[in-house]
């Protein structure tokens, strides 16, 4: 996958933008968000906040940080899914590095921009209204 936006990533990661691997955990993660993780999207994300239409994209550093975030808290579901084959990342060491978790946030934010992902429906389930 190529980014269609400039992110400014650092150079710093094991594995670059376009490696499987970032996708792999990327689809992984999105498909299996908690309920408060996706809360927290939801209320953290500027694509979420008011009426300001330049905020209406995923391509921003803030949702890509929020996601690593996320990424970060959830870092050893990821290694049980690889270890149980459920996630197709071959690397899971990697997302120790902070740039990597950008990266794959990075990652998320492209994939939703194009329509490739999508966040599950908040009305599916009952969403959690504190995050701690």
């Amino acid at each position: 996958m190529e980014p269609s936006f400039d992110w400014q990533l650092g150079e710093d990661a094991p594995l670059p933008f376009d490696h499987p691997d970032c996708e792999a955990c990327a689809r992984w993660l999105v498909d299996n968000l908690t309920q408060r993780n996706t809360a927290f999207i939801r209320l953290t994300s500027p694509i979420f906040q008011g009426d300001n239409t330049s905020a209406r994209s995923w391509l921003s550093e803030e949702n890509a940080n929020l996601w690593s975030l996320i990424l970060e808290e959830r870092s050893t579901s990821v290694k049980l899914a690889v270890n149980r084959g459920e996630c197709k990342m071959q690397n899971p060491t990697a997302l120790r590095n902070h740039t990597q978790r950008k990266i794959v946030g990075a990652v998320i934010c492209e994939l939703l921009e194009s329509g490739a992902l999508s966040l599950p429906d908040p009305n599916a389930k009952t969403l959690v209204t504190g995050l701690r």
